[in-house]
């Protein structure tokens, strides 16, 4: 068993370079001249999702790796930018009667909106500086993408 877990830490530092985002209780990174270890301790769960074209496995080390919009339903195809932001966000939708929540990134509402046109603006001047998490819903409640936003 702890075969398999260095082979699979070692073969997971042979990745693309990304901004690296782990939150875990313990972990070190290593660099030699054939390979690279990275590792994290403390993650409990973890899940897969499976789509044509990408997977997404939540709960362990993503090395690299960040995630900045999560695809639910990918045949509803949205956009947003400019990404980070300061004072609006500009949403392009496919679709059209889709509701909108902004929360932070403690998980509380700081405002609803709604996709009305194939081109929407979502206010954002008044909001503070942080990272926030805009939802988008279809016409029956269910969760279609989640964006990660910056507000500057």
């Amino acid at each position: 068993m702890m075969k398999k877990l260095v082979l699979l830490a070692i073969l997971s530092g042979f990745s693309a370079a990304y901004s690296q985002e782990v939150v875990a209780t313990s972990g070190d990174y290593y660099s030699g001249s054939t390979a690279k270890l990275s590792w994290t301790l403390g993650e409990v769960m973890s899940e897969t999702y499976m789509g044509s074209s990408n997977h997404l496995t939540q709960g362990q080390q993503q090395t690299y790796k960040s995630v900045n919009a999560i695809d639910v339903n990918p045949d509803v195809k949205l956009s947003v930018y400019p990404n980070p932001t300061q004072d609006f966000l500009t949403i392009v939708s496919s679709d059209t009667n889709m509701q909108l929540s902004l929360q932070d990134s403690k998980g509380a509402l700081v405002k609803n909106g709604s996709i009305e046109d194939s081109q929407t603006t979502f206010e954002m001047s008044g909001i503070e500086s942080g990272v926030y998490y805009l939802n988008v819903y279809d016409q029956t409640g269910s969760l279609i993408k989640v964006f990660k936003v910056v507000k500057q």
